[in-house]
C-alpha cells in the first residue's frame, strides 16, 4: 500500500488478523477503530514494512530452483509474489496461481506464460476458492510448487481456513518438488489448522536458523533447508 509499502494481500491479511483478534471491527467501506486499534495497525504495518528485504531475498532464492521449461505452481503468499521479479529467462516457464497478487507480479515482472485456477473469487484476500480450484489442480503436474503457511511448528505446518487443506493437499499430489517458504514471524506459531507434515514437503525457504526440533524432524524426513544471509546469498 502506498502509506505502509506493504502488498494489498499482506495489509489485507493485517486487517483480517486485527478484526479476528477483536482489535477493529467492520463497518461499511472499511472498518472501526477500537481505542488499541492505532497502534496495533502501525505495529503490523512497521512490521510489514520490516519484512519486505527478507521476503525479497527469499523470493530471489526460490527462484534459482527453478529450471527452464518447467510448470510451476505459485501459492497465494506475500512472500511468494517476490519470486517473480527474480526470473531472468522464463519465456518458457508456464505459471500457474490462484492469487490475483502473484499473477499481476508475474504479469509485470517476469515473460512466463500464467494461467489462474478458476474458482470464486475472495474479494478480501484476492484468490480463487471452492471447488474448481481443486478440480483445475488435477489437470496439472508441476515441476515444483511454491507452497506458504501461516504458522511452523515440529508437528508442521498450519492454516487459517479448512478450505486450504485439501488444496493444498492436492498441490502436493501433483507436483515432483514441494518447496516451503516461511519467514522467521510463522516458525513455532500455531493456527486453526494443522494440515501438512514434513513429509508432505522437500525444501524449506527461511531467513534465520529453525529451532533444533523443527530442524531434526525435517532431517528425519529429508526435507532441505534453505537460509538466506544478510547480503543476499543462501547457505544451508
Amino acid at each position: 500500500m502506498r502509506l505502509t509499502g506493504a502488498s494489498r494481500d499482506t495489509t489485507r491479511r493485517d486487517i483480517l488478523t486485527l478484526v479476528e483478534q477483536n482489535d477493529a471491527e467492520r463497518v461499511y467501506g472499511g472498518i472501526n477503530q477500537p481505542h488499541s486499534f492505532s497502534s496495533r495497525l502501525e505495529d503490523l504495518s512497521n512490521r510489514s514494512v520490516e519484512m519486505t528485504p527478507v521476503k525479497d531475498k527469499m523470493g530471489r532464492l526460490a527462484a534459482q530452483m527453478i529450471g527452464p521449461d518447467e510448470i510451476v505452481y505459485f501459492d497465494v503468499s506475500s512472500t511468494i509474489s517476490f519470486i517473480p521479479r527474480h526470473l531472468d529467462n522464463s519465456q518458457s516457464l508456464l505459471a500457474i496461481t490462484n492469487s490475483l497478487e502473484v499473477a499481476e507480479q508475474l504479469l509485470s515482472k517476469s515473460k512466463a506464460k500464467v494461467r489462474m485456477l478458476g474458482g470464486t473469487l475472495n474479494r478480501e484476500m484476492r484468490y480463487t476458492t471452492g471447488t474448481k480450484p481443486l478440480i483445475d489442480i488435477g489437470s496439472y503436474h508441476f515441476d515444483v510448487a511454491f507452497i506458504s503457511s501461516i504458522g511452523m511448528t515440529e508437528r508442521g505446518m498450519y492454516y487459517a481456513f479448512d478450505d486450504e487443506i485439501d488444496f493444498k493437499k492436492a498441490i502436493i499430489e501433483h507436483s515432483d518438488k514441494v518447496v516451503l517458504l516461511v519467514d522467521s514471524t510463522k516458525v513455532n506459531k500455531m493456527h486453526n489448522f494443522l494440515a501438512l507434515n514434513f513429509n508432505d514437503i522437500d525444501i524449506i525457504i527461511t531467513n534465520k536458523p529453525l529451532p533444533d526440533k523443527i530442524v531434526n524432524v525435517a532431517n528425519q524426513n529429508n526435507v532441505e533447508i534453505f537460509y538466506t544471509n544478510n547480503d543476499g546469498g543462501d547457505w544451508l
